[in-house]
């Protein structure tokens, strides 16, 4: 489901997402992911944004973001996933479109949905069966929600606001089932 751009307002919460094209891997190697972060780290200022979770799929990706100020959410993403297709087609002898549709994006409006979604991010690659636990998975922030590692791009205020302790956190993603996730909208599709 998309939205509007005047949508996206200082403030608000979105879940970004989109898959790649042709059935293809969207990160083939850690140089992907890696570039694929920098570049994060290079459009998503934290005077713009606020980026409360995050999971780097092998054939998508999920962000949950709050936009800060007017410069658009859609706006940085269009300069980071522009240069990483030109990377992505350069490095892997590609052409063509990366991705299966536009940037794909919900307004994240109440509690319920954030805290579920913020779970369903960081289970998202053990559901995909990649890895057993989510801490095992480096290409997300949950290491940073559960106090594993330090990330460049993680502000823990929400996470502090509502679980007081990482390791709070992570007892609660141990309870959490991903079929109980079920609610609308959460779905890669």
């Amino acid at each position: 489901m998309r939205i509007p751009n005047e949508y996206f307002v200082a403030g608000a919460y979105y879940h970004l997402y989109n898959h790649s094209a042709k059935g293809q891997l969207l990160f083939k190697n850690a140089s992907d992911y890696e570039y694929c972060h920098r570049l994060m780290v290079q459009h998503l200022s934290p005077e713009c944004f606020c980026i409360q979770a995050y999971c780097l799929m092998p054939n998508h990706y999920h962000y949950l973001i709050q936009q800060l100020t007017d410069v658009s959410i859609p706006s940085a993403f269009f300069h980071i996933w522009n240069k990483y297709s030109k990377h992505y087609n350069t490095s892997h002898s590609e052409s063509g479109s990366v991705f299966k549709h536009k940037l794909q994006h919900i307004m994240v409006n109440s509690n319920p949905y954030f805290l579920a979604l913020v779970a369903y991010i960081h289970m998202n690659p053990v559901k995909a069966g990649i890895v057993s636990e989510p801490g095992d998975w480096a290409w997300s922030d949950y290491g940073c929600w559960v106090g594993e590692k330090n990330c460049d791009l993680f502000n823990p205020t929400l996470r502090d606001a509502w679980f007081g302790t990482p390791e709070n956190y992570r007892k609660r993603i141990k309870e959490i089932s991903y079929e109980k996730l079920g609610i609308k909208y959460l779905l890669d599709e």
